[in-house]
């Protein structure tokens, strides 16, 4: 299930109102009908800045057969453990790519 920029702009405003907004990327909505069993795990590759001077790279693997796994609720998530770490100014922004990331990563492999 993919939920909307919407879900990801409501959470932060609710518990990050203090921090400043970053521009929302843009993303295709992608066809998850077009994929077959044979194919489930995804290898992910997350890159993301989470202050001036310091990136996190990170590798794991993605499980397409599983329906609970949502993008959006994983940046979420990895954003919420990272949170003493991560650059307020970056908040907003890593939600958003971490998404798209993932978005991008399995659209190579569906289409």
């Amino acid at each position: 299930m993919i939920l909307p920029d919407q879900y990801i702009e409501d959470y932060y405003n609710h518990n990050y109102q203090n921090l400043s907004k970053i521009p929302e990327n843009k993303f295709m909505n992608l066809n998850f009908g077009r994929l077959t069993t044979d194919r489930k795990l995804v290898q992910m590759n997350i890159d993301i800045q989470i202050k001036k001077n310091l990136r996190i790279r990170e590798t794991f693997d993605w499980d397409l057969s599983n329906e609970k796994k949502n993008p959006e609720l994983f940046a979420i998530k990895f954003c919420e453990e990272l949170k003493e770490v991560i650059d307020p100014d970056y908040f907003l922004y890593n939600m958003r790519n971490i998404k798209n990331q993932i978005l991008d990563q399995v659209s190579n492999v569906i289409l």
